[in-house]
This record gives structure tokens, sequence and C-alpha cells, in this order.
């Protein structure tokens, strides 16, 4: 049977394994041209993803994930466990080091910690960029015309827009990992030099918390890449239960910064601005913004679109059923800008 979010997972649907990033994110490949991602997001992060996956689907259908069930956990490990011999009988070949390794990590993941669903999620391959990676590839021309690549992927098609209801959805579920309206925002080193010691870049950002989250994916329905809302779990995140909120704790929701005009079009103007000096960290003259003179009109109303998504998504889910004391506050705050 074919990798997918939606059938479970067995050993025999899998046919290669890769990490993508040690012990955290691995690449499942099965048999019919089919790949599937598995990620270890922490302790306990199964408790907090139903209802913040629900409010990211709203703005981006491809940023869904699911929790590994225990069976499928018991799949993968008797996968990697068997992985030599297996690879040796299917293919005739002899075994793949690398594979090999991303095996034996998952191996010991599952020995040191134990199979527990709660920390495992499955979610589909996208062909992502993020602007991290970009920001780091050595040679000044490549990264050049890398970064271009990734501005017109936020700005062209509704790019911008789309940015927008993301920096809604995260500040809905409470995710600072990728923007913050506040808080201490560390400053961006890139290219470390080892001739001299120091680093080609130290950007003072105002809002971008980690540039490695800001992703776009390719769109499979238009072939384009566009923004993307993937990696929404934070380990730290204390709003993503979406339990009651006492009034310390109302003050201190991210989307607080969303319910007033100022203060959201403030926010839009700080994304955009941090925008365009990782997309320009050479600070060159341009005649031009990276991301075009409106971004922060678009990135705005991108907010306002993705907020009333959620909370109509929020309508439809709970329309014949009782909605959870927690979601019914933050809608009710919300209730103002939709």
């Amino acid at each position: 049977m074919p990798l997918s979010l939606k059938s479970e997972i067995r050993a025999d649907d899998i046919a290669d394994i890769d990490a993508l990033k040690p012990c955290k994110v691995f690449l499942l490949r099965g048999k019919h041209n089919d790949d599937l991602i598995i990620k270890n997001e922490g302790p306990g992060m199964g408790q907090k993803r139903p209802i913040s996956n629900s409010a990211m689907k709203a703005v981006d259908k491809n940023a869904r994930m699911r929790q590994l069930s225990l069976p499928e956990l018991e799949a993968i490990q008797a996968f990697a466990e068997a992985y030599q011999d297996y690879y040796q009988i299917l293919f005739g070949k002899p075994w793949r080091p690398k594979t090999d390794q991303a095996a034996e990590q998952l191996k010991k993941e599952f020995s040191k910690y134990g199979l527990n669903p709660s920390e495992w999620f499955k979610m589909d391959k996208l062909q992502l960029r993020n602007l991290d990676s970009t920001l780091r590839i050595v040679s000044d021309n490549e990264r050049d015309s890398a970064l271009s690549n990734f501005g017109r992927a936020l700005s062209r098609n509704g790019g911008l827009g789309k940015l927008g209801e993301i920096v809604a959805a995260d500040a809905i579920i409470g995710n600072t990992d990728r923007f913050t309206p506040w808080g201490r925002v560390p400053s961006y080193k890139g290219n470390y030099l080892e001739s001299s010691g120091q680093f080609q870049w130290n950007i003072a950002l105002k809002c971008v918390q980690n540039a490695g989250n800001i992703f776009v994916a390719m769109d499979p329905e238009t072939g384009t890449f566009r923004p993307s809302g993937v990696d929404y779990l934070d380990p730290s995140n204390s709003f993503d239960k979406f339990e009651p909120m006492d009034a310390d704790q109302q003050a201190r929701w991210p989307a607080q910064v969303l319910l007033k005009k100022e203060t959201r079009l403030q926010y839009a103007k700080d994304v955009a601005s941090d925008l365009e000096r990782l997309l320009n960290p050479r600070n060159r003259i341009r005649l031009s913004p990276a991301l075009g003179f409106h971004a922060a009109a678009q990135i705005e109303a991108g907010m306002i679109s993705g907020a009333k998504k959620i909370y109509g998504k929020f309508a439809d889910k709970y329309n014949s059923k009782p909605m959870p004391e927690g979601v019914k506050q933050r809608l009710v705050l919300l209730n103002d800008i939709v």
C-alpha cells in the first residue's frame, strides 16, 4: 500500500529511509514512488496538535500532519531493525551506509525514549525551501540568485497575503518560533568566515525569531513556490492546547497583536522590514524593495483574511458539538476583526 497520511504505515510498505535532520526528521520512501516525512516534535506534542492543526490547515491545506499510532511506530521500528537484510533481499545490493545510518538513528531514538505516539508525527513530503538555508549558501552569486527567487515566491501570485494568513495562524495558536510580535528577537548572523573569524553579516531584526522556519513550498496545484505554514508546533508554546486563558495569559496571547488596526499594521511592517533585510543581507542599494512597495499592506490584509478563515473553520468544526471554552474565548476576542 502506498505511504500516505490517510493509510496506516506498515513495515512492508517501506523501501528506504533517510535522515533529513539527525534524530528528528526522517524521510520514508515507499515502493510505489511514494514518500512520507516522519518527525519527532518532542514530549507531549500529541495533546497540543488537534486544534492547532485545524487552525493552520484553515490557511494552508498542505501544512497538515497526523500523529503516528503505536502500530505505525512498531512497523517503522521493525523496518529499521531489519533494514540491512531487507535491502539485500529486496534489491540484491549491499546496504547503503547513508540509509543504514538513518535506520540506526531511528533504532537508537526508539531504544532511548521508547515508542511514544505523542511525540511522533507524519506529514506529506513537500518540496521546501527555508530562508535560513538560502542565506547560508556560500557563493555570493548563487546566494543572491536564490534569495531573489525566494523573494519572488513570497511576493508573487498573492504570496504576501498568504504569508499574512500564516502569521495570523501562528499568532492564534501561539507559535512564536517563526515570527514573534513581542519579546527578545536575536540578531541574524550568517555565513561564518573562518579566515577572519567573523560573520559576514549581523542583521538586527524586529520580529523574525527563526529564519529556518520561514518556508516556501511547491504548490502541487500550480507548480509554483508559495509561502508555507509547515513546522508550526513549538515545544515552548503554552497556548496551543487552546485552554481557557486568565487575564495575564490573555494579555500575553500573541494574537492580541491582530485585534487592533495600529498594532496589526505595525506587526505587518515589522515582518516586511525584517524580510527585506534578510533578502538583501549585504544591504545593497536597490531601486525597489524585493517584496514591492505595498508589502506591509498585503501582509496585513492576509492577517485579517487568515483570522476570518480560522474563525470560520472553528465555527463549522463545532457547529454540531460543544465548543471548548478556550476556543470560544479566542473567537470572542477575534470577533471584532472578523
